[in-house]
């Protein structure tokens, strides 16, 4: 699925990560994806690549930081707990 979509990484690479993106980790053959917003963690999975694992943090890190989508999943998360 996040294959075909058109993400751009470029703001998550970091000089400072093993894998050249911010929140992706190795993980045994794979790559673990984690985030931190608002002092809250999300474990957002593990992918077969670091592109793929890169493109699932920028989504999630976009969404996160938009405060009417925000707004809408807090709704969301009230309603259908």
């Amino acid at each position: 699925m996040l294959n075909n979509l058109s993400i751009d990484t470029s703001p998550y690479i970091s000089n400072n990560s093993k894998t050249g993106f911010k929140g992706v980790y190795k993980h045994k053959d794979k790559f673990r994806v984690q985030l931190i917003n608002n002092y809250k963690n999300y474990n957002l999975g593990v992918y077969d690549t670091k592109t793929l694992a890169a493109k699932k943090y920028a989504m999630t890190n976009l969404l996160l930081n938009n405060s009417i989508i925000n707004l809408f999943l807090k709704i969301i998360v009230k309603l259908f707990p």
